[in-house]
């Protein structure tokens, strides 16, 4: 199922992406999976219900905060604006795309 969201005025493609796992020990709270094309998306509702605080931050915050790095990330890896942000179909959570600058 593939279909396009508007949450606080972004865009977003929902798709599957599970199963949701650690991909770096060092980071247990960074659980990360896979969408149907392959692309790797860490849950960020995840880490921010963990590590921050939901009643404050969101990834949306976040991208409007750092509108021009993302900006920049997406100019230069050439990531659409549905591929970016996207919403899992069965958490509900938004996840972003693993930049190649993440991947070790």
């Amino acid at each position: 199922m593939v279909e396009l969201l508007t949450k606080k005025g972004i865009e977003m493609k929902q798709r599957t992406v599970t199963p949701f796992a650690v991909q770096y020990g060092e980071f247990p709270e960074l659980l990360f999976g896979k969408s149907k094309n392959g692309n790797l998306y860490f849950d960020a509702t995840a880490y921010i219900e963990q590590k921050g605080d939901s009643g404050k931050h969101s990834p949306i915050d976040f991208v409007r905060k750092f509108s021009f790095w993302v900006e920049t990330f997406k100019r230069y890896y050439e990531i659409s604006d549905n591929e970016m942000l996207i919403t899992d179909e069965n958490s509900g959570h938004i996840v972003r795309l693993q930049t190649k600058v993440y991947q070790c």
